[in-house]
């Protein structure tokens, strides 16, 4: 039978603030790599490619499945169709967060 060491409330609250420090450092790593996919994905028209994942994965430095689960959060977020992967505009404030393009409001032209 094992003996549990009883921690004192100082050592309690030290061990979750570094669990709150590490968390938060891991969130905003997932944060940056989402964020550079998404630019990545914009310049390159998508992850149609074989292989892209993979690369995209040891270019970062994580598992192929940490960029499979970065795509889906992506794609749940409405920035890009799930079928071709063009980026799809937004407008903000809007209930609807997808925009057709037809929809955006037309620029007016400055007079000249």
């Amino acid at each position: 039978m094992q003996q549990f060491e009883t921690l004192t409330q100082e050592q309690v609250n030290r061990r979750a603030g570094g669990r709150r420090h590490y968390n938060s450092i891991r969130a905003f790593r997932r944060s940056m790599r989402r964020s550079e996919i998404v630019l990545w994905w914009q310049d390159n028209g998508g992850l149609t490619d074989w292989g892209t994942q993979r690369r995209l994965a040891a270019k970062w430095d994580v598992s192929p499945a940490t960029i499979c689960r970065d795509v889906a959060a992506i794609l749940q977020t409405g920035l890009f169709c799930e079928k071709c992967g063009q980026h799809r505009p937004q407008l903000w404030g809007n209930n609807n967060p997808t925009v057709e393009p037809d929809d955006l409001p037309q620029r007016a032209k400055p007079a000249l």
